[in-house]
């Protein structure tokens, strides 16, 4: 699946930085429970436990974690990595996107207008919009791909 790069033009131009630190004022300023998200934001899983969930490797779950995808991820003292159900919401969001092709600067918008709330639904529906165009497309020349090879194996299993 090719990766896709879908920012609305119209947006402003964020560097991931700079989306994550709107991601951790929004966590840190008025949203720390997870309340906006609908979701409890109690760290309840372990790193192995929350990657069964998700269904994907423990290596994934680190690398999206160090990427900050997970805005409600907290530290034990022992500095190993607590999910919670917040987080598992917005993972297996994450897994939907990276699975259509979305990049990861992508998915950090995505979150950010996510938890910024309804005055962002716009936004987030052009995104999707604009990836379903792509997919579109891509399906398109996967579809020509798979007639053009259907073509030549009726011609080879002719000669054969």
């Amino acid at each position: 699946m090719a990766k896709h790069e879908i920012f609305v033009k119209s947006e402003p131009e964020l560097s991931s930085e700079e989306i994550t630190k709107r991601i951790r004022e929004i966590v840190n300023g008025y949203d720390a429970d997870g309340s906006s998200s609908g979701y409890d934001a109690t760290p309840i899983f372990t790193v192995k436990e929350f990657a069964k969930e998700l269904q994907v490797s423990v290596h994934t779950v680190r690398y999206y974690d160090k990427e900050h995808l997970f805005p409600y991820v907290q530290r034990t003292e022992g500095n190993e990595r607590m999910f919670s159900r917040a987080d598992l919401a917005y993972g297996k969001m994450i897994i939907c996107l990276r699975g259509l092709g979305l990049s990861i600067r992508d998915c950090h918008m995505f979150i950010l207008h996510t938890m910024e709330g309804d005055g962002t639904v716009t936004e987030r529906l052009n995104m999707l919009l604009v990836l379903q165009n792509q997919l579109k497309k891509e399906i398109a020349e996967l579809n020509t791909a798979l007639s053009d090879l259907q073509f030549k194996i009726r011609y080879y299993s002719y000669l054969n």
